[in-house]
C-alpha cells in the first residue's frame, strides 16, 4: 500500500492569502505594481503561465493586500509630505491680505444658493461653514486650502504609487505637486481653483487605480467625486470627456460592455443636477457670463501661448510632467495606463481648441 503524502489529505481550495511562488519569489512583489489590469482580481487564480511570471504553479492573488500593503517609507512619504505642504502654506497664509475674490465667496456663503453667475455653489457652501465655526476669518479661510493642497500631495504620492513607481518616484511626485508655482499660488487663496485641483487629482487616481486592479466598482466612486467637484468647478467634465476618450483611443472597451461606467456618470449627474436646474430656472446666466468674459475679461492664448503659460506655471518641475507623459505614451511599463496618457492629451486638446 502506498505511502500517503502527508500533504494529500488538504483542502485544494485556493488559499485567501497572496502565495509566493517559489524558487521565484520575485515574481509577485509585495506591492503588486507588476500583475497586468484585469488579471489582478480579487480571488483571481492564474493558471500556468502566471501574471507574475512564474511557471508551473496556481497562485491566489487578492489585490487588496497589493494596494493595502506598502513599504515603511511609502507610508512615512504618505504623511510628512501632506504635513508639510500644510505647514507650508499656515506658515505663510497672511500674504498680502484678503484677495478681493475671498471676500466676493464670503458673500455669496451670506446667500447660499444652488447656484451663482459665475460658480456652483460648493466654495460658497464651504465658505458659510467656515464661517459659521470660526467667522469671517482669514486665517481660517487660508487653513482650509492649505489642507486641500496637503491632500492633493498625498494623492499625488499614492498615484504614483499605483503606476508603480517606488520610494523615489513617490517622493518626488509628492513634493513636485508640494513646490509647483502654479500649485503655490491657487492654493494661497480660498477660491474653489484649489478644491478644483483636488477633485482632479483624486479623480486620475481612482481612473489609475482602476486600470491597476480591474475593480469596476471604482467607477462608482469616480462619479461621485466628479458629482461633488462640479458642484464646485464645471471644468471637471474636462477631465471626465479626457477619460472616456482616453479608454476609446487605448482600445480599452470593457468599460463601456459593463454597466459600473454609466452607473458612475450617473450617479455624477444626478449630484450635478440641482445646479443644472438653477441654470435653466434663471436662463443659463453662467452661459452667458463665460461669453462675456471671453470677449473683454480673459485673455485669447495661442496654442504656443498656452503651452508656454503651463510651462511657466510648472517650472521647475516641468521636467517631471514631461518624464511621467512619456512613461505613459512611450515606455513598455506604462503600456497599461496609456489610455491616462492619451486622456491627458484629450483634455490638452479642448484646451487648445478652446483657448483655455
Amino acid at each position: 500500500m502506498p505511502t500517503r503524502r502527508p500533504w494529500a489529505t488538504r483542502s485544494t481550495r485556493p488559499s485567501p492569502w497572496p502565495v509566493r511562488c517559489a524558487p521565484r519569489p520575485r515574481c509577485l512583489p509585495r506591492t503588486g505594481r507588476h500583475l497586468r489590469p484585469h488579471l489582478a482580481y480579487h480571488g483571481a487564480t492564474l493558471g500556468r503561465r502566471s501574471a507574475g511570471g512564474c511557471r508551473g504553479s496556481t497562485m491566489h492573488i487578492e489585490t487588496r493586500d497589493a494596494g493595502i500593503s506598502t513599504p515603511r517609507h511609502d507610508r512615512v512619504a504618505l504623511l510628512v509630505l501632506p504635513l508639510a505642504t500644510f505647514a507650508l502654506h499656515a506658515l505663510t497664509w497672511a500674504g498680502y491680505g484678503i484677495f478681493r475674490d475671498e471676500l466676493y465667496y464670503l458673500a455669496c456663503g451670506r446667500h447660499l444658493s444652488f447656484g451663482y453667475v459665475d460658480h456652483p455653489p460648493m466654495v460658497a457652501l464651504v465658505a458659510a461653514a467656515v464661517t459659521a465655526v470660526a467667522g469671517e476669518s482669514l486665517l481660517a479661510l487660508r487653513l482650509v486650502v492649505a489642507l486641500a493642497a496637503g491632500l492633493t500631495v498625498m494623492t499625488a504620492v499614492a498615484l504614483a504609487g499605483e503606476l508603480g513607481g517606488g520610494r523615489y518616484a513617490r517622493w518626488l511626485a509628492g513634493l513636485s505637486a508640494m513646490l509647483t508655482p502654479g500649485f503655490l499660488g491657487l492654493f494661497g487663496v480660498f477660491s474653489m481653483n484649489a478644491f478644483d485641483l483636488l477633485a482632479w487629482a483624486v479623480l486620475w487616481w481612482i481612473a489609475v487605480r482602476y486600470l491597476r486592479t480591474g475593480n469596476e466598482r471604482l467607477w462608482l466612486l469616480f462619479g461621485i467625486v466628479a458629482g461633488i467637484g462640479l458642484q464646485n468647478k464645471v471644468s471637471v467634465l474636462f477631465l471626465g470627456f479626457g477619460v472616456v476618450a482616453g479608454l476609446a483611443v487605448a482600445g480599452q472597451w470593457r468599460p463601456f460592455r459593463r454597466p459600473w461606467l454609466y452607473a458612475g456618470g450617473l450617479i455624477a449627474a444626478v449630484i450635478f443636477l440641482p445646479h443644472v436646474l438653477w441654470q435653466v430656472a434663471n436662463g443659463w446666466p453662467t452661459l452667458e457670463f463665460m461669453r462675456n468674459a471671453m470677449k473683454g475679461k480673459n485673455v485669447s492664448l495661442s496654442p504656443v501661448q498656452y503651452l508656454g503659460s503651463q510651462a511657466l506655471n510648472t517650472a521647475p518641475t516641468l521636467v517631471v510632467w514631461l518624464a511621467g507623459l512619456a512613461f505613459l505614451l512611450f515606455t513598455r511599463r506604462g503600456r497599461p495606463f496609456r489610455s491616462m496618457g492619451f486622456a491627458y492629451l484629450a483634455v490638452l486638446g479642448v484646451m487648445l481648441v478652446t483657448n483655455a
